[in-house]
């Protein structure tokens, strides 16, 4: 588990790139390049101003499914396209398709970054939801980018220095439909103390990350 806050904690990894050989396959380990990487996390910047704290409705394969017939929310690379995408949806739905797009592309630059190091690669099958990346070549890890539970928030310290209750929260409390699995996971915490507000904004710290 990885947590990171705006008070300053810090993870990153050693910058690389590799290309690997596994079982008889050939394949870089970045799932972009750094140009797409530049491009798509300054979006990214962008769209965490726009997008509100909650949800307002549970993410659900419903929404996810009406909006496949009019485009792949997995295809959209960029903040202009999306909401060329999504103009004829109501607010609601257009807010809900934000963050489903943020959250989305949020973790594929979190893997991208961790990609940078040799020692990682990146799941050459898009479709496989077991998982993300793969470390030192047999560690296989889903990663979840997700926040301190309100339940926990008021001993937030406790739950950094001893993480077993927390992780055991987030394995139970997982969301349902197409998302739902209970493989490997990697998850980085994202947590202010000094203001809940800015959870979207350090999803999108790729500096500190």
């Amino acid at each position: 588990m990885i947590f990171l806050e705006c008070i300053g904690s810090r993870a990153s990894l050693s910058a690389g790139q590799g290309i690997f050989i596994y079982r008889g396959f050939l394949f870089c380990t970045l799932a972009m390049n750094e140009e797409q990487y530049r491009i798509l996390s300054a979006d990214l910047k962008r769209a965490a101003t726009r997008i509100p704290l909650h949800w307002g409705r549970i993410q659900n394969n419903g929404y996810d499914n009406e909006l496949k017939i009019h485009c792949n929310i997995f295809d959209i690379m960029s903040l202009d396209e999306l909401e060329k995408n999504i103009s004829d949806f109501d607010a609601g739905r257009q807010t809900y398709y934000r963050r489903r797009w943020f959250l989305l592309r949020c973790a594929g630059c979190d893997e991208y970054l961790f990609c940078k190091n040799p020692n990682v690669i990146h799941n050459p099958d898009p479709f496989d939801k077991k998982w993300d990346i793969m470390i030192n070549g047999h560690i296989r890890l889903d990663i979840k980018g997700t926040v301190i539970p309100k339940a926990f928030r008021n001993e937030y310290r406790k739950v950094i220095d001893n993480p077993e209750e927390i992780i055991r929260f987030y394995y139970e409390n997982q969301s349902q439909g197409i998302r739902y699995d209970m493989q490997d996971r990697l998850f980085i915490v994202h947590h202010s103390a000094a203001d809940e507000g800015r959870e979207l904004l350090l999803r999108c710290a790729w500096e500190k990350k």
